[in-house]
């Protein structure tokens, strides 16, 4: 566990932009299964949030294989990417949430249902 946590949070700190030095970061540290990197990003309150960005890394190098914002509804969507372990940072107005998340067809929810802290 203290391996994973070690290697989470340096890749948190290799990703970040040099731009984004006031961000406050939460770490959800619980894996995330779903069947496509298709979801939604929802406030405190579980309402939809608009205008966030969500980028996914590669886990094990971390590429960037995808960079967006949320549409009116809070929803998001990168069908394409390929069963394997993802990293999701989604973030707004100084504020960012990191996940981590595993696209696979087996015990997967049915939809990605983020939780931003804004």
């Amino acid at each position: 566990m203290n391996r994973k946590l070690f290697a989470l949070i340096l890749f948190s700190l290799l990703t970040i932009p040099a731009l984004c030095e006031e961000e406050q970061l939460a770490v959800h540290v619980n894996e995330l299964r779903v069947p496509q990197m298709i979801g939604v990003v929802q406030n405190h309150q579980g309402r939809p949030v608009a205008g966030v960005r969500v980028e996914v890394f590669r886990r094990e190098d971390g590429h960037v294989m995808g960079d967006a914002k949320t549409d009116e509804q809070g929803r998001f969507a990168y069908p394409k990417l390929k069963p394997h372990r993802y990293n999701i940072k989604v973030h707004h107005d100084g504020i960012a949430d990191f996940y981590h998340v595993v696209v696979t067809p087996t015990n997967a929810s049915p939809e990605l249902v983020l939780k931003y802290k804004h």
